[in-house]
């Protein structure tokens, strides 16, 4: 598709906030890319940091594995929020996730079509990357939509690779898939500190 751009920010600003917004309601990693490649070629951003919600981790996962990254900025921290890594319930052609159990090592007893190409790519993972993986747990082990065992299945794909791998439950009352991100006053602390300091407190 067509990328645009409107706002702007001020010299003074360290650290702007970039909103991507997919029109067609489906993140995609090669257009990442793209998006990456004209904020260094245009504003000669070095480094960055990237949040995504549900379909959105997903596609920072599948760039953050890309092969080629020449020309793009580096990813320094990655937050991922609700990201169905190994399938959810409903998913055409692919494993629910819903029976999914993890090894000690956080391997995944069934990978799906939506994890493979993730855990097969895992070695171009940048290791300059801390990682915080967000989840809901409505009680059941989901969040209403994707399973939290789907969720945790990124730890096996960044385990070793990254800089640094951390991963919080949620079961507030804001547990639920939609509301992990919005107005959630727990997930933003975490938002909050790791941007800042690569790591949260607890």
């Amino acid at each position: 598709g067509q990328l645009s751009v409107s706002g702007s920010w001020s010299a003074s600003v360290k650290h702007p906030l970039i909103a991507v917004v997919f029109s067609s309601g489906r993140p995609d990693a090669p257009t990442l890319g793209k998006i990456l490649k004209q904020l260094k070629k245009r504003y000669g951003i070095k480094n960055f940091n990237a949040v995504g919600h549900s379909a959105g981790s997903a596609a920072w996962a599948n760039w953050a594995v890309t092969a080629d990254k020449q020309g793009m900025p580096q990813l320094r921290r990655l937050i991922t929020i609700a990201g169905p890594f190994n399938g959810f319930p409903g998913m055409p052609g692919m494993n629910g996730g819903q029976h999914i159990t993890l090894a000690k090592d956080g391997r995944p007893n069934v990978m799906s079509d939506r994890y493979k190409p993730l855990y097969d790519n895992r070695r171009y993972f940048p290791k300059t990357a801390a990682v915080l993986n967000l989840f809901g747990n409505l009680g059941k082990g989901t969040d209403g939509r994707v399973p939290v065992n789907s969720a945790r299945s990124l730890r096996y794909v960044v385990a070793g690779r990254a800089k640094s791998y951390t991963e919080r439950e949620i079961t507030n009352s804001k547990a639920q898939h939609s509301q992990l991100h919005e107005h959630n006053p727990l997930v933003n602390r975490y938002l909050y500190e790791f941007l800042n300091n690569g790591k949260i407190t607890n």
